[in-house]
């Protein structure tokens, strides 16, 4: 059956849809024009859109296809293929359909949530889950979602909560005892943060990093470094990304009193960068780290098809012009303070962990 309705310009996402701000209103509908069509063909929907500028706005006439929920679930295998910008548009367009079910736009705003934290559009994914909580106040897998998303804007005390309300009606939910670990690390309440993680374990007891979280805390408390220095062991013994096991194996090399072996390659100019972020994020107020993380993030996003990239950046969020080696070595520290678990890759981590031994 075909049915019409209208989508306001000011529903356009231009930042996840990719397209550039500031442009004429011509190029500007032409460009959202290809861009529905393009997701309703993705969708399996005939469909034709067109721009009223009359009222600001894009004329859908389509013929609504017949099975949603199978759009949502193929839309959240995008993202879990790795490829999350693409789940997240289908999903948006969808969510501006009307008289979608309850079940549909819950489970789609949802999913589109859990994709926008995987682009580290965190403040669009704390909007979109909040709204999934309204209409679904026992959504405990959205809380643990928003409880993330919270976290990574540097918001610790309110992430800190969703997780202990998803906890509360799911207390044996591996992700939300773990991402609880976590945010009590992030808190300097390492002791209690232990308590999760072994709880954690109990029920994942083949997840490295889960270990590695553990020995950090031990290592922090100093108080049993047996226990440390076995946890670490563990993480070793079972494997896992190589940035993980280089931290593992930093932190036996700490504990056995031995040199790290040396890097004829180590850069100077790298480990002062390094210092220079700790230091900085050192006199952050915690709200401020997500928004640099943002901030940085985008600025990346917008330079990387650039062969010949800016040698410096203004990052407004912190006030200052900075170069691109230490936006990219304060985007790390930044990132592992947040998330510890997080993999950043293997570049410059012998400069990185001198420089956090040094801070």
């Amino acid at each position: 059956m075909q049915e019409s309705f209208t989508i306001p310009s000011d529903f356009v996402d231009t930042e996840l849809f990719e397209i550039p701000k500031g442009l004429p209103e011509d190029e500007f509908s032409k460009r959202v024009i290809r861009f529905f069509r393009d997701q309703f063909r993705q969708m399996g929907a005939k469909a034709q859109v067109a721009y009223n500028p009359q009222v600001r706005g894009f004329v859908v006439d389509w013929n609504r296809p017949e099975d949603l929920m199978g759009i949502i679930i193929k839309a959240g295998d995008l993202c879990n293929d790795g490829k999350p910008r693409k789940g997240a548009c289908r999903l948006w367009t969808l969510l501006l359909v009307p008289d979608m079910t309850q079940e549909e736009s819950v489970h789609a705003a949802f999913v589109l949530g859990g994709a926008l934290n995987m682009l580290q559009y965190f403040g669009g994914a704390i909007t979109i889950l909040e709204r999934v909580i309204h209409k679904k106040p026992d959504h405990h897998e959205a809380m643990i979602a928003l409880g993330s998303a919270e976290l990574m804007r540097g918001n610790r005390q309110i992430g800190e909560a969703w997780l202990r309300k998803a906890l509360s009606l799911s207390p044996e939910h591996s992700q939300a005892i773990r991402n609880l670990g976590v945010c009590l690390m992030m808190q300097n309440r390492h002791a209690e943060a232990i308590v999760e993680f072994k709880r954690c374990i109990r029920l994942t007891p083949n997840d490295a990093a889960l270990y590695v979280s553990l020995g950090q805390c031990y290592e922090v408390l100093d108080q049993e470094p047996e226990q440390a220095v076995a946890m670490f062991q563990k993480a070793l013994d079972l494997g896992g990304p190589e940035s993980l096991m280089e931290l593992a194996r930093n932190y036996q090399y700490k504990y056995a009193d031995l040199e790290v072996p040396s890097d004829e390659d180590f850069r100077d100019d790298v480990y002062e960068a390094y210092l220079d972020a700790f230091v900085r994020m050192k006199t952050m107020p915690e709200g401020q780290l997500g928004k640099v993380i943002t901030e940085i993030y985008a600025l990346l996003k917008a330079n990387e098809k650039l062969t010949d990239p800016p040698a410096t950046y203004r990052l407004d969020s912190i006030q200052e012009t900075i170069s691109h080696m230490h936006m990219m070595c304060l985007m790390k520290v930044l990132v592992l303070e947040v998330a510890p678990q997080t993999d950043m890759g293997t570049g410059f981590s012998r400069e990185y962990h001198a420089a956090k031994a040094h801070r």
